[in-house]
């Protein structure tokens, strides 16, 4: 059932992949994989294949995804620290 039947109000979690490059890579190496990586995910088989795993294809810009990463960061930051979650 829905996380919110279940009384958890608000409870918010996605699961999400993508590919990153090490810092200083070349931005014309970036903008290149970026562009493959999208042209691939645009194509109707992987579209397809990946939507029998329960995933959506979402082409973005390397500056899309890195706001996605920044605000996963941010979001759970906020978690871990509400809930006192500590390591070790």
């Amino acid at each position: 059932p829905p996380l919110a039947d279940a009384g958890l109000l608000g409870f918010e979690a996605i699961q999400w992949h993508g590919f990153v490059a090490p810092a200083g890579t070349p931005p014309a190496i970036v903008e290149r994989l970026n562009r493959e990586i999208n042209a691939l995910l645009d194509q109707t088989d992987v579209r397809q294949a990946l939507a029998n795993d329960g995933a959506i294809a979402s082409p973005a810009t390397p500056p899309q995804f890195g706001a996605l990463i920044a605000s996963e960061i941010a979001h759970w930051r906020t978690v871990i620290r509400d809930a006192g979650i500590k390591i070790g």
